[in-house]
């Protein structure tokens, strides 16, 4: 019996230390349903991130989604083509549930 214990818990360690995030992956429409998920393994962050794309000086795209990322890909940038340009920042944080705002 301690042994099936034993097992047990070992098997229920590593879900007990699983980061958990927001997670709101949006539609074509632009709209999402909010849920929460459990990260893969500790290399990953819980991120909130917002792209936006302009043509010229009009905001075409303000999209927001949120979920694990790895840490890599926690970032602040734009990228520029001719007259569009697509905004992307991203806010990462590593408590659970820390993801609330891009």
């Amino acid at each position: 019996m301690c042994f099936f214990t034993l097992v047990l818990g070992l098997w229920l360690l590593p879900k007990a230390d699983a980061l958990q995030c927001y997670e709101c992956l949006p539609n074509k429409h632009g709209s999402c349903t909010e849920t929460t998920s459990e990260c893969p393994s500790q290399d990953y962050q819980c991120a909130a991130a917002r792209a936006t794309t302009f043509i010229g000086d009009s905001k075409i795209f303000d999209i927001t989604f949120k979920s694990c990322v790895q840490a890599k890909d926690c970032f602040k940038g734009s990228f520029n083509y001719g007259i569009s340009k697509i905004r992307i920042n991203t806010s990462c944080c590593t408590g659970n549930l820390c993801n609330t705002k891009p």
